[in-house]
Order: structure tokens, then C-alpha cells, then sequence
């Protein structure tokens, strides 16, 4: 499977980038396809079939010009591909990660982040299990959204495992930060996912000095990350189809938006789960979200309710958790979507035969 991934671009080398197309060393090419259904704009590909050289997670060699990009900002799979190819990681990250997941002590996490550990850093230990990724360094473009450049990777994607598709039962998600996934199954059952953290995150975040708030934010995407790829792991293997809301980041909530990017949920959302789940042969649909938060999912009379942060208020069936009710809306609307869409389907093949 020939996916991509797209990777912000730090502006101070805006410059740089424009230079490169100013003298022909990247060329638009309209040819070039980018999958999902996320912003894009036009693309730039190497004239000539020019490697890209990964120095670090934050910077690569582009046409001889030293380029700052987020590469930490892939999944596991494809970090480890890149990681093939030169690039060094963070050794700092791991041991951040593990003290996050650990609850330490604030002063004692403090203390990592100001003098985080050094030197050289080796692959990190954590593989997907599901999920194999190829990269060529002369697969790889940048891409230019309004004012904004993005550094743009192609890959091959593989799973692991030759066994037959999932063939389980319908799981719906409703994201948000508290908690990062609810999910819920057609059987009935509901949980959580939400990343092992200290409770007292944000007031040592806000505390902390320009590098020292990088690492937290840097260790903090990769817990979440791990998080998220577990569970699309569970899905990829137990699920038959997963419907999610269908969300516009443009219209949402800034506030929101700021940390599903910094957390890694926003990309995850709209290209991590999708990529992985089509690999595995799970349906993946998208759900319009319009009164999914509002109208209760037991009943069938009156429609409309209030919801006061975590708890929904249904007027005849009283409170209940609004996630939990937010993410079975989602479930009923989805599989409502599948039978009308198979409906139309079969009927046109019908006609056809």
C-alpha cells in the first residue's frame, strides 16, 4: 500500500525552500496524488531523482540545504523506516517517555527535561507489530498550503501478519481530550483510551523553559502515539468496520485544535487510523457529526438534550456519560450509512446483470 505523510516545515527555512524552486531544483509536479481527505495544495517534486538525507528527527539534508522539519511526527512503523536511512533519534525521548508513563515525580521530571540524557540515539525499541514500512530517500516532496510549507514522504506499507482479514464486529469512536477515544461496539461494550500521564502535567508545562516545554512535547506526542497505535492495532484485528466523525479542524474550537495536533490525535485522526485499518481490510467511514453530542442514543422520542461537559441529559432517560452517548450516535448513524450505501450498490448491480 503507496501512502503519504505530511510534515510541517519549521518557517525560519521557508526561504530556503522557495530558493530551491526559484532555481529549478524542485519542479511542481501535478501529477502527484495526495490521499485522504486532509487540505493540499501544490506539489513540488526533485528535478533530478535527488535523495533526501535525514540528519535528525528535526532536520534533513534537501538538494545539499539543511531543511527543519518534523519527522518525529510519524508513526512508529515508518519512523523506524526512515530511521534505516540515517536518521538519528532523540536519546533523551525513550527515557522521558518512560518517566511520563511511570508517574514521576514533578521535581525528579523536571530535573530530566532541564539536563535530559545525550549522545547518540539508536532506534527506540517500540515496533507495531501489524504494520511494516519502506521508505526510499528519493521518494519525498514539500508541499505548499496558503503561506506554509510541508515536507511531504511517500511509503510502502505492509502488514506483518499474512492472516485474512479482521472480521469482527462494528466499533465506533468519538475523540476528544478527556478522554483522547471513547469507544463503543455493537455488542455493547465501551472504554476508554487515554494515555498514562501525571495529573499535574499542565502546571509543570507552564513552568517550564522554552527546550525543557519542547522535550515534555516531544515525549508527550510519543506517548500518545504509542496509545493510538495500540489501539488501532486492537481495531485492525478485531473490528469489521469503524465509523468516526467526519471533523472539520478548520471550524473547530482553536484551543481543541492546538492540542489534538500537539498530542498527535489530529494526525492520527486523519491519516494514521485510515491508512492502517484499509491495510487490514476494515471498513473505515466517516460520519457526519451534526447532533451526535446532542440527541440521546436510547430512546426514540424526544430527540434533543443537554449536555454539561461529561454528562448528557436526556429528558426522558436522564444523565448519562456523553461520550459514551456521543460515540453510540456515531455507531447508529454509521451503520444506518453502510446499509443505505450497500442498498444502492446492490441495486445498481442489479440493474447492470
Amino acid at each position: 500500500m503507496h501512502i503519504h505523510h505530511v510534515l510541517p516545515i519549521r518557517q525560519s527555512h521557508y526561504r530556503q525552500v522557495a530558493a530551491l524552486i526559484e532555481t529549478s531544483h524542485l519542479r511542481h509536479d501535478p501529477a502527484a496524488q495526495l490521499q485522504h481527505d486532509r487540505p493540499s495544495g501544490p506539489v513540488y517534486r526533485p528535478v533530478r531523482r535527488t535523495a533526501l538525507a535525514p540528519l535528525s528527527e528535526t532536520l534533513v539534508r534537501m538538494d545539499g540545504h539543511p531543511i527543519a522539519a518534523d519527522l518525529w511526527r510519524l508513526p512508529v512503523a515508518e519512523t523506524h523506516a526512515v530511521q534505516q536511512h540515517g536518521c538519528a533519534a532523540d536519546p533523551a525521548i525513550p527515557v522521558l517517555r518512560a518517566a511520563l508513563a511511570a508517574g514521576l515525580d514533578p521535581v525528579e521530571l523536571r530535573a530530566l527535561l532541564d539536563h535530559p540524557p545525550t549522545g547518540r540515539g539508536g532506534p527506540d525499541v517500540r515496533q507495531e507489530t501489524l504494520v511494516q514500512a519502506r521508505w526510499c530517500p528519493e521518494a519525498w516532496g514539500v508541499m505548499r498550503l496558503g503561506l506554509h510549507w510541508f515536507l511531504v514522504l511517500w511509503f510502502d506499507l505492509d502488514r506483518t501478519s499474512l492472516g485474512p482479514p479482521a472480521s469482527g464486529e462494528d466499533v465506533a469512536l468519538d475523540l476528544g481530550l478527556d478522554p483522547v477515544v471513547q469507544v463503543v461496539t455493537a455488542s455493547g461494550q465501551a472504554w476508554t483510551v487515554d494515555p498514562a500521564l501525571p495529573a499535574d502535567l499542565p502546571v509543570l508545562r507552564a513552568s517550564l523553559s522554552g527546550p525543557a516545554r519542547h522535550r515534555l512535547d516531544r515525549a508527550l506526542f510519543d506517548q500518545y502515539r504509542l496509545t493510538l497505535l495500540a489501539l488501532t492495532e486492537r481495531l485492525m484485528g478485531e473490528a469489521s468496520a469503524v465509523y468516526v466523525e467526519a471533523l472539520s479542524y478548520r471550524s473547530m474550537h482553536r484551543p481543541f485544535v492546538r492540542e489534538a495536533r500537539r498530542t498527535g490525535v489530529l494526525d492520527w485522526h486523519e491519516g494514521w487510523l485510515h491508512t492502517r485499518l484499509h491495510l487490514a481490510g476494515v471498513r473505515f467511514e466517516r460520519i457526519h457529526p451534526a447532533g451526535t453530542s446532542q440527541r440521546c442514543s436510547r430512546c426514540d422520542g424526544q430527540p434533543y438534550g443537554d449536555r454539561y461537559a461529561r454528562v448528557f441529559v436526556c429528558r426522558k432517560c436522564g444523565p448519562m456519560d456523553a461520550h459514551e452517548n456521543a460515540a453510540r450516535n456515531i455507531l447508529r448513524l454509521g451503520r444506518q450509512k453502510v446499509r443505505v450505501w450497500d442498498a444502492r450498490q446492490q441495486a445498481s448491480t442489479d440493474v447492470a446483470s
